[in-house]
């Protein structure tokens, strides 16, 4: 029986990619439902996507120098669950 380089049987290696492509798209799915409620709210295409990305890879918090986008995220805070701020206003919090 060959093997692939990831040490999997053919049929194995196959089944894997076929779960694999099936959990990214139920998380893509996910990923532009969110991005595309965001948008609702006023936040650019670009902006929800990188928000909706942010929240499905559970970050702690996401970091970005663009005024607009942190205090928008601020007004709708208790929608889109994710801490948005500043990375020098964030580190100067952190270290001291």
């Amino acid at each position: 029986m060959s093997r692939n380089a990831s040490g999997l049987g053919h049929r194995s290696a196959h089944i894997y990619r076929l779960t694999w492509s099936a959990a990214t798209s139920r998380r893509t799915t996910h990923i532009r439902s969110l991005a595309e409620s965001l948008k609702y709210y006023g936040f650019t295409t670009y902006d929800a996507l990188h928000l909706a990305c942010a929240k499905q890879a559970g970050v702690d918090v996401f970091l970005t120098t663009d005024d607009k986008l942190i205090k928008r995220a601020q007004r709708y805070s208790n929608i889109i669950m994710l801490n948005v701020r500043n990375p020098l206003s964030w580190l100067q919090e952190v270290l001291y």
